[in-house]
């Protein structure tokens, strides 16, 4: 069974090592149960501790890495260009031209939850404001499944 699993945090992470050790083994978990497919973003430190998570265990394991772009512009820039670490993975970008610059990000990231089985977070639920925040919101109203 194909499963698909998304990630959400915050851009800074305060413990990488701790993050990463705890991303592999939920990930692995994760795979042995079924899923196959992971959708990882590309703004910030988590989710670069996630790429290198999911390209670590796709050297043992069969699984799709899926990491989604706001527009080419951002994935064509000078840095991701050349950049291996997307060498194994696919590219997804959603149609957001005509959606209102200020909430590109906002429905990009529903979007992904939506084409999504569960949603892996590192989140402070305590925060006054966080976009983090406000998608795992959105992902327990559609009854996504959260880690």
């Amino acid at each position: 069974m194909n499963r698909t699993c998304c990630f959400f945090g915050h851009r800074i992470v305060l413990n990488v090592d701790k993050v990463k050790k705890d991303l592999l083994n939920i990930v692995e978990k994760l795979i042995e149960v079924g899923y196959s497919r992971f959708i990882v973003g590309n703004r910030g430190e988590f989710d670069c501790i996630v790429l290198k998570v999911c390209n670590e265990l796709k050297k043992t394991y069969d699984i799709e890495i899926y990491v989604v772009f706001s527009n080419e512009r951002s994935f064509f820039n000078k840095e991701n260009f050349n950049n291996q670490k997307y060498n194994d993975c696919y590219l997804i970008m959603y149609e957001i031209e005509e959606v209102f610059y200020k909430n590109k990000i906002a429905f990009t990231n529903k979007k992904i939850v939506d084409d999504s089985d569960l949603v892996v977070c590192y989140v402070d639920m305590n925060r006054e404001y966080s976009g983090a925040k406000n998608i795992i919101k959105y992902a327990i109203k559609k009854k996504k499944n959260v880690v």
